[in-house]
């Protein structure tokens, strides 16, 4: 996954404790199925985003595990100016940082 939105949502998979956040899936012995839950930036090409990402998801599952990805689910949560989404990941941090002290 390159650039733009993408980027933005593996950085904030990896600013969390919980990389799996918004990563669900259902393995088997040699296949795979994936939901994904999402945010879009708006404006953005969603079947476009949709393509690219199951053909990054199959490729990378399969070269890390040999499992064959038989299915991909993208659920959008939401849709967001790259301002909105930037702003949403600091109030996020802001609050994982409020409950760490407590």
């Amino acid at each position: 996954m390159s650039g733009g939105f993408m980027s933005g949502l593996t950085d904030r998979f990896r600013s969390t404790e919980d990389i799996t956040k918004g990563i669900n899936a259902e393995v088997g012995e040699k296949q795979v199925a994936l939901d994904l839950k999402v945010i879009v930036e708006y404006g953005k090409n969603v079947p476009a985003i949709f393509s690219e990402t199951v053909n990054n998801v199959k490729k990378s599952v399969h070269d890390m595990t040999g499992l064959e990805v038989v299915e991909v689910n993208m659920h959008v949560e939401d849709v967001m100016t790259r301002s909105e989404f930037e702003a949403k990941t600091d109030r996020d941090k802001e609050q994982e940082s409020k409950c760490d002290l407590e």
